[in-house]
């Protein structure tokens, strides 16, 4: 409270009404007017006397409060001539002058009348994508894998894609032949953008890259995609497209390809464990049928497909068979859905390179449809916002991309008596601008790993089922010892908000404990959250089986379990949210250093501190902290002694980071040390 300077009010009363409203600190406006600015010319010269702006300032408010109530409060002061909401508004700053966009005829990305085949306004089921582009359209740094027919690399809207790899057999060449299906995939994710032609690609400043999985029919066996899931994996490929999709062996027609779903699923399983973001349609026989890798639900993004009124698409056409009908697989494995069925535009060929919606045929007043589409259209949306996520936030990984696309989806009512996810529509609509809000400052990323894990309890032994795990001889069941782990970490959080925490088996080594473990089903696994402390404490549960190869302990030793976690939420201790906030290295002493030095430093709040010193070159020469202090002023020892490499004199640099701050100091090393 005590940072509202003396010289920001005009009367004791009005400071203690702004501290009784939650004001913490005053901040002008317009720093660079003074009083004496009132007083100015025209540009030919005119005496002008403008209004006096010294005077405006935006204050900040110590928790969020409601903002309406406030504003009307303060209003009212004798000393404060107005007050207005400053927060960022949902505006559309940036608008693309791509022809089909400004046609209106991009309705996945933005509802803005309706398709000129459609009569009367669509319900919002739009990606939000148009608000989204004001905050980022994607970084060139941020890869997305294409593994499907091939692409038209010599397509005038598709400047960011390029050709990586063929798997089929006997191309030479890997050009999108027939089917034209993979780059009818690229121009989703990425079409260039404000080019004045053709479409906007959701993510159009990223990067896509074909992988040609399929021949010129759209025919391939499930082991080309599964190899180039791993190469992409390899190549470091974030976000993998796998509009593609293998039924699963049980109604498969060619009993001798039913082994590819194992080798697909474990390609799948190690890019997942690797961070990758596995995004895969879920198919288009309107009923329950798993296919592949969309059915892989644990390690892999499931999308299904929603129509113009916001549910699940479903498709009758009226064909040779009038009972035959398409739409949107669905079963417990989906996780998201995206506009799709027969009407998203996009870079198929067709005249002047697309299919627009004047193509669009209505049959016996059925709603016409077009040649792209259905779920595979709508699991290159997801990967589209799911690359934009990335662009805005390159530390998350798949899982955690795909996390908040579930928790930011718009809810979809499939089912009338309930909300929430559902079997239909999985999470609901993918939503690009709430995902990016989601992320967005104040809102913070942390992301921690937790080892050394306490034993809580273990069990006598007792039965428990493992199915397809490499390590053991036989499925079936084991006695076995189980052991329940716990572990916890500060976090730079504080009241009044509670982060988004969830945790990640990419980076856990622990498991859940059921009755039956399926390898091939489950993946690494923790539960628990932020405690009122706001300390990160999960469990997880590790297994030792007399007679097991090895060592006997599924997944690992109790010592070497560990779990991995991510927390999202706005966090005063990386916004510095005190003006005097942030880290301060207050001194190094003594400086020139002879033999050794105190570096000191304060926090405002309790933080994670690494501090080190490097020379000229940036290189690292000593490590002085790496772990979590309290608010307060701290000592940190350099032993020039003890420095990780031999140090000649001459000048280097104290760098502490902490609460998102980073504070240097140079300093001057005299005399040489000797180890």
């Amino acid at each position: 409270m005590h940072y509202l300077r003396s010289d920001q009010y005009s009367t004791p009363s009005l400071r203690d009404s702004l501290l009784a409203a939650g004001v913490t600190r005053l901040e002008r406006l317009l720093p660079w007017f003074n009083r004496s600015s009132v007083h100015s010319t025209n540009p030919i010269g005119e005496p002008v006397t403008l209004d006096d702006l010294s005077d405006i300032y935006i204050a900040h408010l110590a928790a969020p409060v409601d903002i309406a109530p406030l504003v009307s409060r303060i209003s009212k002061l004798p000393d404060v001539h107005y007050a207005c909401d400053d927060r960022p508004e949902r505006a559309t700053l940036f608008t693309p002058n791509d022809t089909y966009y400004q046609d209106n005829q991009q309705w996945t990305l933005q509802t803005i009348g309706h398709p000129i085949c459609l009569s009367g306004p669509i319900p919002d089921t739009d990606i939000n994508a148009h608000t989204a582009w004001d905050l980022t359209r994607g970084d060139p740094s941020v890869r997305v894998a294409i593994l499907d027919t091939g692409l038209d690399d010599t397509h005038t809207d598709l400047a960011s894609a390029f050709i990586d790899t063929s798997f089929v057999p006997n191309t030479t060449g890997f050009d999108d032949d027939v089917v034209r299906h993979g780059t009818a995939v690229a121009g989703i994710i990425a079409a260039t953008g404000n080019n004045a032609r053709g479409i906007a690609g959701i993510a159009w400043g990223a990067t896509v890259g074909a992988f040609k999985v399929l021949d010129s029919g759209g025919e391939g066996p499930p082991s080309h995609p599964a190899r180039a899931i791993d190469y992409a994996r390899q190549k470091g490929y974030p976000i993998i497209n796998a509009s593609v999709g293998f039924v699963d062996p049980d109604f498969d027609p060619h009993p001798e390809d039913a082994g590819s779903r194992k080798f697909l699923n474990t390609m799948c399983l190690n890019a997942f464990k690797a961070g990758h973001l596995i995004v895969a349609s879920i198919g288009n026989f309107s009923d329950a049928t798993k296919l592949y890798p969309a059915a892989f639900s644990k390690r892999v993004c499931a999308v299904g497909a929603v129509w113009l009124d916001g549910v699940r698409w479903q498709d009758v056409r009226i064909t040779d068979n009038p009972n035959h009908r398409d739409g949107s697989n669905y079963g417990s494995w989906i996780d998201l859905s995206a506009p799709g069925g027969q009407m998203v535009i996009t870079t198929k060929a067709g005249p002047n390179g697309y299919y627009d919606l004047s193509e669009c045929k209505s049959h016996l007043g059925q709603l016409g449809y077009m040649a792209f589409g259905q779920t595979s259209g709508a699991a290159a949306i997801v990967s589209g916002v799911a690359a934009l996520l990335k662009s805005a936030r390159p530390q998350l990984l798949g899982e955690d991309i795909q996390q908040i696309l579930n928790r930011t989806a718009k809810d979809v009512f499939e089912f009338p008596a309930s909300a929430g996810y559902d079997t239909l529509t999985g999470h609901g609509i993918v939503r690009a601008r709430e995902a990016l809000d989601f992320v967005s400052p104040p809102r913070q990323v942390f992301q921690g790993l937790i080892s050394n894990l306490a034993v809580l309890d273990s069990s006598e032994l007792i039965t428990r089922t493992f199915l397809n795990v490499p390590s053991l001889p036989i499925d079936g069941p084991y006695l076995c010892r189980r052991y329940r782990l716990q572990g916890e970490m500060p976090i730079p959080f504080a009241p009044p908000e509670f982060p988004d925490t969830w945790a990640r088996a990419s980076g856990t080594v622990g498991v859940k404990d059921t009755a039956t473990y399926d390898y091939d089903e489950e993946v690494n696994w923790a539960e628990g959250g932020v405690t009122f402390d706001f300390m990160a404490r999960f469990t997880t549960y590790v297994y030792r089986i007399p007679g097991m190869s090895g060592s006997g302990w599924f997944p690992a030793p109790a010592s070497e379990a560990r779990i991995a976690f991510t927390a999202i939420g706005a966090s005063p201790t990386y916004a510095g949210v005190p003006e005097r906030g942030g880290t301060r290295l207050v001194t190094v002493q003594p400086n020139p250093v002879v033999g050794s030095a105190r570096c000191v430093f304060e926090l405002p709040l309790r933080a994670r501190v690494q501090a080190s010193v490097h020379d000229l070159a940036g290189r690292t020469v000593a490590t002085l902290a790496n772990g979590f202090y309290e608010a307060g002023r701290h000592e940190l020892e350099w032993n020039i002694g003890d420095s990780e490499r031999r140090l000649a004199s001459g000048v280097y640099f104290v760098r502490v980071e902490a609460a998102g701050v980073v504070s240097t100091r140079k300093v001057v090393l005299l005399g040489r040390s000797e180890r």
